[in-house]
């Protein structure tokens, strides 16, 4: 364990959330300290978090422009890789907002499997002449199989998140069809649960994204590493990597046993992505409650455990194209200076 590296993947932990007053941003001693000490390089210009998991954990990779975020996660969800093209085709909420429609993804919706199935159904025998088939793999996580590979360009649902969606629809040679059944599902789904939801937002549309082609595993893959997350994509990934797949724990404190974090040598990848709703949104009270989550249960006691020499490294990513890197030699290093967090926000 002393000599495992640890890797802190938090997009949306530097957020300048313009006209907030300063004073009203947490102070996130530990995030500042990082910070400060740590050796700063930068990283090749992606264009979403999901880009830079992959890149971080399969440099070799020749990946399509289309993320395979379809392809990776029916991996996971069925054990077994797509026998035809596949698409995501998520459960999401369109919110009016004067002229725009915003896309909303919250994990609150009072949406069980039973009624994601029964709504699949439906929809199945509604395009039932159509070259295509819905799947539900949960009642978030919904696919739709084609006899094809469409020809269009999307966009990933962490990039839509509280944006106004006639920016991020579909382009390509194929794009009427798919603009034309994301419109049809939308006037399907309010029809359908206009008198289901009560006090209780139900989503009325589908995000169409991720179909880029998944490539054969590099033989020169990684192999001594880990991978914990609750994020779909990310359990994806590992199952195509052949890693072991490990839920989130509540804190690192539960990585460690003994005198160190468990796997000595490896290098361990943690996605921490609860910020990115709030971020997406603008919501900065949660963001804030979020921050504060982070910086008790996982940066803290990591800073601690570097500290004490039970891991030799520790690094963050956030949504900015930089790694900072923290090592048992540099953080000893007092006289670096620290940078108020609200600053840091707002000049990283």
């Amino acid at each position: 364990m002393r000599n495992s590296a640890v890797s802190l993947l938090i997009p949306g932990l530097f957020e300048a959330f313009d006209g907030i007053d300063p004073s009203l941003f947490p102070e996130m001693p530990s995030v500042t300290r990082l910070v400060s000490r740590a050796k700063r390089s930068s990283l090749p210009t992606l264009p979403n978090p999901e880009s830079r998991l992959l890149d971080l954990l399969c440099p070799d990779c020749q990946l399509s422009k289309e993320l395979p975020t379809a392809a990776l996660r029916w991996r996971h969800d069925f054990a077994e890789p797509p026998m035809t093209p596949v698409i995501c085709a998520d459960p999401v909420y369109l919110r009016a907002d004067q002229t725009e429609l915003r896309l909303f993804a919250d994990e609150t919706f009072r949406f069980d499997r039973d009624m994601a199935d029964e709504l699949v159904t439906k929809l199945n025998e509604l395009y039932a002449e159509d070259p295509l088939t819905f799947v539900v793999a949960a009642p978030d996580r919904w696919y739709i199989c084609l006899q094809q590979a469409a020809e269009i360009a999307t966009q990933p649902l962490s990039a839509v998140l509280g944006q106004n969606v006639s920016d991020y629809l579909p382009q390509g040679k194929d794009a009427r069809y798919w603009r034309g059944l994301f419109n049809e599902i939308q006037m399907f789904l309010n029809t359908e649960l206009s008198m289901r939801s009560g006090s209780h937002t139900l989503p009325n549309s589908l995000w169409f994204h991720g179909m880029g082609t998944l490539p054969a595993v590099p033989t020169k893959a990684p192999r001594d590493f880990r991978l914990l997350s609750n994020q779909s994509f990310a359990q994806g990934v590992a199952c195509w990597l052949s890693m072991p797949i490990e839920a989130l724990p509540d804190t690192a404190d539960s990585l460690v046993q003994g005198d160190g974090v468990q796997g000595d040598g490896q290098s361990i990848y943690i996605v921490l992505d609860q910020l990115a709703a709030p971020v997406a949104y603008g919501d900065f009270t949660a963001w804030g409650q979020q921050l504060e989550i982070l910086e008790k249960n996982w940066i803290a006691p990591l800073l601690k455990q570097l500290k004490k020499r039970r891991i030799r490294q520790l690094n963050l990513y956030t949504n900015r194209h930089e790694k900072n890197t923290l090592t048992t030699y540099n953080i000893m290093n007092i006289f670096s200076r620290k940078t108020p967090f609200h600053q840091l926000c707002r000049a990283l």
